[in-house]
């Protein structure tokens, strides 16, 4: 009977954990950054001497700040909120504890639900951190009470869709690291489809737009962009929202047990890839050896990444088509560098937007992979006797690193060849190619080894996942709500990655600008500081994953408490593959 014991078992443990204290105080400090910097931007724009808004401007500082809160609030449900709950069902799989559950008298609703009630009411108090300042700016006029009960009903209605997402991919994954990335890739596919669709593909394929048209109307309705600063559309957002997260939890429920005695049948057994040519032999290096040719069973949801990530590469394909033909005849006939009516450019900057949202969820995918690479076999129970063995500390995360990018080539070849098209098509110059190339390999190598490093002294998978993308959202441009109420310009933006990266491809303008002027640049020109802010953050991300990779190979044995060897080292045993 509901609540029951699950869903006060997870109330007593979000309560003891430390993390969400530490989330909604950091939540509560970046929404006072943001009214911080609202209330220097209208002081500046009102020339308030002595600070003191009156009138017109407290009520356009009063609606800045609805807009920031709401805007800061939907991101915080949208970044946390699967981090938060995918691990909860596929937590309890990979700790073999889920068999106890079904064992038990819980019915499969008191399982599912219970969880998922838990977890999420840990989000909604996430959320109202920032209730009451929105309760007090309807007080200093220009925001409307019932616009703001109606988008913070959207926002409930959000993170229930959310939660109803994650849980029923909760529900089908092997462990949380693959049920988190599920959930974060066709979370990303719902809120990119339907710009995507509306945008490029209805100006340029007409014919597939009508196609997809009914699918784009109904995934259209459910996106928070296009309900962005309409309460009607947000009300209706919210309905169909509520729905669908209840419909997708009442699926979790159901699947629940079957799911449960299917992968119990099939075992934990390991997927081969197919190839070409037999399988070589172990070699010196067993770990390196085990990362390549054996990877665990992805099951269903394995499927479904691989099916999202061939759609958005289709996806792209037919939005960037018409205008990389346009790019490349223009360059055809006027040559490289040469353009007449500026369609390379224009190419460049939607290769610059394209590219950079692309890269962000790389960046996701790559860090939930690797932090989850030494969690998971802690909780496949694989760990102890991989711990055992002869193979140093070093080896084995090298490995394990080594594992991660080349499951992340793919994903990266997808990246480049975009960078490769504007390359041909004359959008890019060669230099802002190498330059983009460059700088996304060392921002990766850095994500891979904070994921490891962080899995290395975590012990599950949940967490290590959470305070991975924590960190990276820190790094990548958290810090910034630090500095902007003291410090802006281009010199704070050294380790916003993002934003760098829509940078990096340059054209043949800014090439030529800036071998032009490069010999005026200086630290106190705004080109020359974001020119020593890019060099300073390829330098400081190269540098941290170094010092991280480093950093884990020396303290592997005590984070591990294995005990030192001493003596001479055990010798090398090549195994031959027997199949």
């Amino acid at each position: 009977m509901l609540p029951g014991p699950v869903f006060i078992g997870e109330l007593r443990t979000t309560a003891r954990c430390a993390r969400h204290y530490v989330a909604r105080t950091i939540l509560g400090f970046v929404l006072l950054v943001v009214i911080g910097c609202v209330y220097r931007l209208v002081a500046i724009e009102s020339d308030a001497a002595d600070g003191t808004l009156m009138g017109e401007a407290l009520q356009r500082f009063a609606s800045m700040c609805y807009v920031g809160i709401i805007v800061t609030q939907g991101i915080a449900v949208v970044a946390f909120t699967p981090a938060i709950v995918a691990g909860t069902v596929a937590g309890e799989r990979a700790r073999r504890t889920l068999h106890d559950l079904l064992a038990s008298d819980l019915t499969s609703a008191e399982i599912v639900l219970g969880k998922l009630a838990g977890r999420l009411l840990d989000v909604f108090v996430l959320m109202s951190v920032g209730l009451p300042i929105l309760s007090m700016l309807t007080l200093l006029g220009g925001v409307d009470p019932g616009e703001v009960a109606t988008i913070f009903l959207a926002i409930v209605a959000v993170a229930l869709f959310l939660g109803g997402l994650s849980i029923f991919a909760s529900t089908l994954a092997r462990g949380p690291r693959e049920a988190v990335i599920a959930s974060y890739v066709i979370t990303g596919l719902w809120l990119a489809l339907p710009p995507l669709l509306e945008g490029p593909i209805r100006a340029d394929w007409p014919r597939l737009y009508a196609a997809v048209e009914p699918v784009e109307h109904y995934l259209a309705m459910t996106n928070p962009f296009a309900a962005a600063g309409r309460p009607a559309n947000a009300l209706r957002m919210a309905g169909l929202l509520a729905i669908a997260g209840i419909i997708l939890a009442l699926a979790a429920v159901v699947a629940l047990r079957p799911v449960a005695r299917f992968q119990e049948s099939r075992g934990p057994r390991q997927r081969q890839r197919w190839r070409w040519r037999h399988r070589p032999d172990c070699g010196e290096d067993p770990m390196a050896w085990k990362e390549r040719h054996i990877l665990p069973q992805r099951g269903i949801l394995g499927a479904v990444v691989r099916v999202a990530v061939v759609l958005l590469a289709i996806g792209l394909a037919v939005a960037l088509w018409e205008p990389a033909v346009a790019a490349v005849r223009e360059t055809y006939e006027s040559g490289y560098g040469e353009t007449k009516y500026g369609l390379a450019c224009q190419f460049n900057e939607m290769l610059r937007i394209v590219g950079t949202i692309y890269y962000v969820l790389i960046m996701v995918c790559v860090s939930a992979s690797s932090a989850g690479s030494i969690t998971s076999e802690r909780e496949a129970e694989t760990w102890l006797s991989l711990v055992a063995s002869p193979l140093e500390g070093r080896e084995i995360l090298r490995a394990k690193r080594a594992g991660v990018r080349k499951r992340a080539r793919p994903l990266v070849a997808l990246l480049i060849s975009l960078w490769l098209l504007g390359l041909v098509s004359g959008a890019i110059h060669p230099l802002g190619f190498l330059v983009a190339v460059g700088a996304s390999l060392v921002y990766f190598r850095f994500a891979v080894a904070l994921g490891t490093f962080v899995s290395l002294i975590s012990s599950t998978t949940g967490r290590a996942i959470a305070a991975t993308v924590a960190v990276l959202l820190f790094v990548n441009g958290g810090y910034l709500l630090c500095c902007l109420p003291i410090a802006s310009g281009s010199a704070t933006l050294l380790g916003c990655t993002p934003f760098l990266l829509a940078v990096a491809p340059l054209s043949y303008d800014d090439a030529r600008a800036f071998f032009e002027f490069f010999p005026t640049f200086s630290m106190y020109r705004e080109g020359g500081i974001l020119l020593w802010a890019g060099l300073a953050s390829l330098l400081c991300y190269g540098i941290g994953a170094f010092g991280l990779n480093a950093w884990a190979d020396v303290e592997f044995d005590r984070a591990v408490s294995r005990p030192t060897r001493s003596g001479p080292a055990s010798p090398r045993i090549s195994v031959a593959n027997q199949d």
